[in-house]
């Protein structure tokens, strides 16, 4: 029957019978509906300032903290000198420093190579098709043997807030490929996709586990990131939408001329 609310004089929400273990963490959604288990009735603003007020049965205040002026996908954290720190390391249900940080990771990421990350491409600042400057792209593999339903997935450009974008709901058969680019992204979302020219990742995510990152660094303009065999390289040689082999690649370039034929050499 203790409580929480968004303000320091109203007990909103209480909590069902439950019990935190000595130095455990206990996780609340603040879902601002009704609904059993962990799950407050209230929800915070982003625009107003508001507080998280911990309240006995009786309204007495517990414990508060007042959320002002966090920018997007950083969080508030009480770090080991009880001091509160705005952070984009976010470590729900782990101890507020680098080894729960580590520790949420190891928890959010999960092996499952069914759909695999197998072509990045970022904004690039000067290498062009016929219709100008190739906009960045995530290519996505079907590498089971049964179909696959991507509107199960999401994508990210930071494993800090891994289920950013949710994939369209379409059927991926076995070996089949789906190319995602940033116009797929920003004509039904409201944000502004972007991956990291030189360095960033790019983060799949299945069932709200991590199922892949894929770090690149050091990537010079106009290259992709491309996994080839077990591994992963740069090159200048690209191939949306086919494998990222030399037939690949050949395709790819074939498929560029037949659909690019408005100008040809003559003679």
């Amino acid at each position: 029957n203790f409580g929480l609310s968004d303000n320091l004089s109203e007990l909103k929400w209480k909590f069902p019978k439950t019990t935190i273990k000595s130095k455990d963490y206990l996780i609340v959604y603040l879902s601002g509906k009704k609904k059993s288990g962990m799950y407050a009735s209230f929800s915070l603003s982003k625009q107003k300032k508001e507080t998280v007020a911990l309240l006995t049965p009786k309204g007495k205040l517990v414990d508060s903290v007042k959320i002002e002026d966090v920018d997007k996908n950083n969080v508030l954290a009480r770090n080991e000198k009880n001091e509160w720190v705005k952070t984009q390391d976010i470590t729900p249900g782990y101890i507020n420093n680098s080894t729960g940080r580590e520790a949420y990771l190891d928890k959010l990421e999960v092996i499952d190579d069914s759909l695999m990350v197998t072509e990045v491409y970022p904004k690039n600042k000067g290498l062009v098709d016929f219709d100008g400057v190739y906009e960045e792209y995530i290519e996505l593999k079907n590498t089971s043997n049964k179909n696959i339903n991507l509107g199960e997935y999401n994508v990210s450009n930071t494993v800090n807030t891994p289920f950013k974008w949710k994939l369209p709901d379409k059927t991926l058969k076995p070996n089949e490929v789906y190319v995602l680019t940033k116009s797929d992204i920003n004509k039904n979302e409201d944000n502004n996709f972007h991956l990291d020219n030189v360095n960033g990742e790019v983060v799949l995510s299945h069932d709200k586990k991590v199922v892949q990152r894929v770090e690149y660094d050091n990537l010079i303009n106009g290259y992709a990131y491309i996994r080839n065999g077990d591994g992963y390289s740069a090159t200048i040689n690209i191939s949306p939408g086919y494998d990222n082999t030399p037939d690949g690649i050949r395709k790819f370039n074939q498929e560029k001329r037949v659909n690019k034929n408005e100008l040809i050499i003559n003679e």
